[in-house]
């Protein structure tokens, strides 16, 4: 199906979403990601038989007896989709695959009964969503990324993330889509690492990798107002190769920090590859 049949309307996008979810992942997406393990319930006297390593003991040096913490498994998962909706993100249809895979993701949740949250940003959180779960949380979560409209061209991912970092106690998982076109969000992302599972999809075009020209040559950015120049010598090398950089760059970042990159090439089948990196989560890094 062609990418604007799919767009023509949020009815559409979330029947094409459903087809993926059911045809290409049946019951992957739960396999690979477990919840967030175990969480505290509540604090009661030792009983005979309970493991010492249970045993809390500041409240035990309060009561004067032994006092042990229990826990309980927490299979549901909290999903959390951040969306770069900045103007670099609305060129050469990356935001239209954007909203495909998002979609997907979405519907993956909301069949396996998982709780989901959407933020979209630019250099602010311009909306977002609590934790739903549902068709109808589904539905309208999917329609208010479709007709969103920025409120600012520029992008500011380290800000969105304090802000997540601020409000959000609970470990999540975390869906990051953008071209991360933008620097000072690594020192956050490493913190977020340690407590939540992170996934960056990088989303990027071929037409982004301008070819070699020599001389001074004009380069407009969508994000910004100002014309930039950029002197070129050798005609035999490319002047702007940024999306090989970034995904150099995040793959190393991945590794050293413990977080997922999936590199989303516009042109080269992106909804193969994000399968791929679904079903297959060691190719993530």
């Amino acid at each position: 199906m062609e990418l604007k049949e799919v767009l023509k309307s949020v009815e559409h996008l979330a029947f094409y979403a459903r087809k993926q979810v059911d045809r290409l992942f049946s019951g992957a997406y739960r396999s690979v990601f477990k919840g967030s393990g175990l969480d505290f319930h509540e604090i009661r006297p030792y009983e005979f038989g309970d493991d010492v390593r249970l045993i809390d003991w500041r409240t035990t040096a309060k009561m004067d007896k032994p006092y042990v913490k229990i826990y309980k498994e927490e299979r549901q998962l909290y999903l959390t989709l951040f969306l770069d909706s900045s103007a670099s993100m609305r060129v050469y249809q990356k935001w239209e695959t954007l909203l495909v895979l998002y979609a997907i993701t979405l519907y993956s949740a909301y069949k396996n009964s998982d709780k989901f949250a959407t933020w979209l940003f630019t250099d602010q959180v311009e909306t977002l969503t609590p934790y739903e779960q549902g068709r109808e949380a589904f539905m309208a979560q999917l329609r208010n990324a479709f007709y969103h409209k920025p409120l600012s061209k520029k992008t500011n991912l380290s800000a969105a993330l304090k802000k997540f970092r601020h409000f959000i106690n609970r470990k999540t998982l975390l869906f990051i889509f953008s071209d991360f076109l933008f620097d000072d969000y690594l020192t956050t992302l490493a913190a977020l690492a340690q407590r939540h599972e992170i996934w960056l999809f990088h989303l990027w075009s071929k037409r982004e990798l301008y070819k070699s020209i020599r001389g001074v040559i004009p380069i407009q950015d969508v994000e910004k107002t100002h014309m930039q120049w950029i002197w070129n010598r050798k005609k035999d090398r490319p002047f702007f190769q940024m999306p090989k950089h970034i995904e150099g760059f995040l793959r190393r970042q991945a590794k050293h920090y413990g977080f997922c990159y999936v590199s989303l090439c516009i042109e080269e089948q992106p909804l193969k590859r994000f399968k791929q990196s679904i079903l297959e989560p060691l190719l993530c890094a």
